[in-house]
């Protein structure tokens, strides 16, 4: 009886280290992306486009690294963009902008849930590359898209309201159920474009191909 008791109270014991081993482990990899986030948001800050591309690229590989803080990555990298097409409007669009999209269009979706939503309305990034981007049910309200390279880009659910897409290259985009009243598609090409169940009421359409 003593022998058996033992050995429940060893094994207890280690199953107790093992334990606060993996708790300890826990604590000190959460404060070190804490320190990374920090440090990332730091250079975001900086007045030299070379840094603010490395906050940019330590914010993403913790996007992927940290399932938890996935979604807050990418509501400040929409946000960063949103904000500097506001102040500094340019074609073709700033590198770091063009970098946050290109890594916005391959996040991986396994860490979104069905109510995470980022945002880029109002955005100005004209003539940019999301060929083949993943956004779904982004906002996209009022963003200035025009000749845009979006083919066999995933828009579905997506709000796309009052969006200007003149000249954009949509070809088999999937817009089902997407959200385009009053936006500017004139000389769109939509050809192959999925648009079931979408809402064009409004939208302006002269020249489009479809």
């Amino acid at each position: 009886l003593l022998k058996n008791l033992f050995q429940v109270v060893a094994g207890s014991a280690f199953l107790l280290g093992l334990y606060f081993t993996w708790r300890n482990f826990r604590l000190s990899y959460e404060g070190q992306v804490t320190q990374r986030f920090n440090d990332a948001i730091e250079h975001l800050g900086s007045d030299k486009r070379e840094i603010r591309l490395g906050g940019i690229y330590a914010l993403a590989r913790i996007s992927h690294d940290s399932p938890r803080d996935h979604m807050s990555v990418m509501r400040i990298l929409s946000l960063f963009v949103r904000e500097a097409t506001a102040r500094e409007p340019s074609e073709p669009v700033a590198a770091e902008v063009q970098a946050i999209l290109a890594l916005i269009a391959s996040r991986p979706l396994e860490y979104e849930g069905e109510s995470d939503v980022f945002d880029l309305s109002e955005a100005y990034i004209p003539s940019v590359d999301l060929a083949g981007a993943q956004l779904e049910g982004v906002r996209l309200v009022g963003t200035d898209l025009s000749r845009a390279r979006m083919e066999r880009t995933l828009l579905c659910g997506s709000n796309l309201r009052g969006a200007i897409l003149e000249s954009a290259y949509l070809r088999s985009a999937d817009l089902r159920n997407a959200d385009i009243v009053g936006a500017n598609l004139r000389n769109a090409s939509l050809r192959g474009a999925r648009l079931d169940g979408a809402d064009i009421a409004g939208a302006k359409i002269d020249g489009a191909v479809l």
